[in-house]
């Protein structure tokens, strides 16, 4: 069952993508872009898909092995708050 979360980008657009992409490089994920406001990743079994609309992300977790959900809802939206701060 997938699950969503929304998150408010604080930083220009093209910043946080730039840090994702730098941040996925970091864990070994894979990073697809559609264009510049969607795609896909995979990480340590978390597979999931992301949407930008102006300046806010929805991240949708399609599906996640060996983990609880809380824990996988904590991590990213860990992640999202720290790649879209004002640096």
């Amino acid at each position: 069952m997938a699950k969503s979360i929304t998150e408010n980008i604080l930083c220009p657009v093209e910043t946080f993508l730039q840090r994702a992409r730098a941040r996925a490089r970091e864990v070994g994920a894979t990073f697809n872009e559609k264009d510049t406001t969607s795609g896909r990743f995979e990480v340590k079994g978390v597979v999931g898909e992301y949407r930008i609309d102006g300046q806010q992300i929805t991240v949708t977790i399609l599906s996640w092995k060996l983990l609880l959900w809380f824990m996988v809802k904590a991590v990213v939206t860990r992640e999202l708050r720290e790649l879209g701060k004002v640096a």
